[in-house]
């Protein structure tokens, strides 16, 4: 199969839009229950009598998320691409950053499948606003610098465990009306991202302050 490069990471199959490279090399996969899977969610169509109707916070809490969601993937690729051909940190901020790219494309594909409108304004103002936040001080004139990494590594961390308790909250609530997906196992991937990146952060911090 012919590669293509989908996402910002690096190369996937042009068909696996949401899918993600698991831990060993595993062939990408979207965390599912049963033989479905998420890039086949069928958004309702507006109207439809047969629609569970959702909470009115809810699309507010989505959309929250989802703005939040475009600036971690901003973040994401940034740091893997200063981090590439380092040999501690490149190869794992690589796989998160698909694993992240990944989730927020699932998410899309969640408020699709609820019916939950899309606010293109406050994704395209977190945009904006993680790169004015690429203007701050690093410690050095030009370049990348070891405390520009621990600050993304920092940031990365919030905004995954705010992506865990968006999962574990749908997962609660609203699971059986997207049964295509395992938001178990997101949540579950999720947690086990945030304690590879704080073990990359402390690494980081030795290397910035030890």
């Amino acid at each position: 199969m012919k590669l293509t490069r989908v996402f910002g990471c690096g190369l996937l199959p042009p068909t696996v839009v949401l899918s993600v490279r698991g831990p060993g090399n595993r062939p990408p996969e979207i965390p599912h229950r049963g033989s479905g899977v998420a890039r086949n969610l069928r958004p309702h169509a507006e109207g439809d009598p047969w629609r569970t109707p959702i909470p009115d916070l809810l699309p507010i809490y989505l959309n929250d998320h989802l703005a939040g969601a475009t600036v971690g993937v901003e973040l994401a690729r940034r740091t893997a691409g200063s981090n590439r051909d380092d040999e501690l940190f490149g190869p794992p901020l690589r796989r998160i950053c698909e694993e992240i790219e990944a989730d927020r494309a699932t998410l899309e594909q969640v408020m699709e499948a609820l019916g939950a409108r899309r606010d293109r304004i406050k994704p395209a103002a977190a945009w904006i606003a993680e790169k004015l936040g690429r203007l701050k001080p690093n410690g050095q004139l030009r370049g990348y610098s070891p405390l520009s990494r621990m600050v993304e590594l920092e940031g990365l961390y919030i905004g995954i465990s705010g992506k865990s308790r968006l999962w574990k909250a749908l997962d609660t609530t609203v699971a059986a009306q997207v049964p295509e997906v395992d938001f178990t196992a997101l949540g579950e991937r999720a947690d086990r991202q945030r304690t590879e990146v704080e073990g990359l952060q402390e690494e980081a911090a030795k290397l910035a302050f030890g």
